[in-house]
């Protein structure tokens, strides 16, 4: 079997699930995902939520969960966390410094949205807007007595 240079990892599951992964993971321009903003697919709801938090201003883990919160959807801290992880590690988000906290926890860092996560935020955004537009273009929350 040939392999290519680069994919001896992948070596035990061979080059064609390589590829396979490869696709998966680059943008049409050839990036690894989480360089580009380009989305192939639609944010998790949790991801979304956590971006719109971040769009007023810095905040700290437990911020970001009280203002998803107060938007009425529920997300648990575990959630919270770890999008913000992968978020940082995607470009999207950056340490904005850390606050006193009262508690065990002594400090919290705090994070704040990179002008990639904007973008990124206001791709979702335009998408979840079309969708809501289709919605109403195709009544169907008509059925429901509720007008739009």
């Amino acid at each position: 079997m040939t392999y290519i240079r680069g994919t001896e990892p992948f070596r035990e599951i061979g080059i064609l699930r390589y590829l396979i992964y490869q696709m998966a993971n680059t943008t049409a321009d050839g990036e690894p995902m989480g360089t580009s903003t380009e989305q192939r697919t639609p944010l998790s709801s949790s991801a979304f939520h956590v971006l719109l938090a971040l769009a007023g201003g810095p905040l700290h883990g437990y911020g970001v969960m009280q203002s998803v919160t107060d938007a009425g959807v529920k997300i648990g801290p575990g959630t919270i966390y770890g999008a913000l992880h992968r978020m940082q590690e995607a470009g999207w988000v950056t340490p904005a410094g850390t606050e006193k906290a009262r508690g065990p926890l002594k400090l919290r860092q705090r994070y704040d949205l990179t002008s990639a996560g904007r973008r990124v935020l206001r791709e979702e955004a335009r998408r979840v807007v079309h969708t809501a537009d289709l919605v109403r273009m195709h009544a169907v929350l008509a059925d429901d007595g509720e007008t739009t």
